[in-house]
C-alpha cells in the first residue's frame, strides 16, 4: 500500500511463499494521482457581509483532508472545510460587510500539496436598506417636501424611486452611508 503522499518512482515488488520460496522481483511504478479539478463554484456570487455561508465546489479527484483558499482573501473567512466525495466539496465563509467586492479565486489542494486549478465567484455589494422616513405622512398637494431617509449601506449616486404615480421624486442627496434626503412632490 502506497500513502497518498508517497513519492512516484519505482518499487521492487516479490511475492514469498510460506516454505521460504519467492518470485523474482518486478518493478511497480507508483505515480501521483490526478490533481484535484474545479469544474463549478455555487453560488456564482455572494453579497458583502454574509456570515457562514455554505459553498459548494464540484470537480474531480478531492481527497479527504483537502484545504479551501479563497484570493484575494480581504475580508474573507473561510470555515470548515468538508470533502462530501471525490467530485464535492463544501466549504462555509464569511465575507466582511466592508469586503471589496469583486472575483475571488478558488483553489482546493489535497493532502498530498496538489493543487487545483481555479475557480471563482463574485463578492457583490450590499443592497441599501431603508428602515424609516421622515415624516412618514405628507398630505395630497405637498411641493417639494424634503424627506429624511434612515437605514444602510447608501452610496455615492443613490436615487430614490417612487412607485406611485401621486408622489414626484424630484432629487436625492446622500448624507453619509445610513442617510439620505430626499424631495418630492405629492399631486393633488
Amino acid at each position: 500500500t502506497a500513502s497518498d503522499t508517497a513519492p512516484p518512482g519505482g518499487r521492487s515488488l516479490v511475492v514469498p511463499n510460506p516454505d521460504g520460496q519467492q518470485s523474482a522481483p518486478v518493478t511497480l511504478q507508483v505515480i501521483l494521482r490526478p490533481p484535484p479539478t474545479i469544474a463549478v463554484v455555487s453560488p456564482s456570487t455572494i453579497q458583502q457581509g454574509v456570515s457562514s455561508q455554505l459553498v459548494t465546489v464540484t470537480g474531480g479527484n478531492y481527497l479527504g483532508g483537502a484545504t479551501v483558499s479563497v484570493t484575494p482573501s480581504a475580508g474573507i473567512a473561510v470555515g470548515q472545510v468538508m470533502v462530501i466525495s471525490p467530485s464535492q466539496i463544501q466549504f462555509v465563509i464569511t465575507i466582511d460587510p466592508n469586503a471589496p467586492p469583486g472575483m475571488r479565486t478558488v483553489t482546493v489542494t489535497n493532502r498530498d500539496g496538489q493543487t487545483s486549478n481555479v475557480g471563482s465567484f463574485q463578492v457583490v455589494p450590499r443592497p441599501p436598506a431603508v428602515y424609516s422616513v421622515t415624516p412618514a405622512a405628507l398630505v395630497l398637494g405637498a411641493l417639494h417636501q424634503v424627506l429624511t431617509v434612515s437605514g444602510d449601506n447608501f452610496r455615492d449616486g443613490v436615487t430614490a424611486v417612487s412607485r406611485s404615480a401621486a408622489v414626484t421624486v424630484e432629487g436625492t442627496t446622500r448624507l453619509g452611508p445610513t442617510l439620505a434626503r430626499v424631495q418630492v412632490s405629492v399631486r393633488a
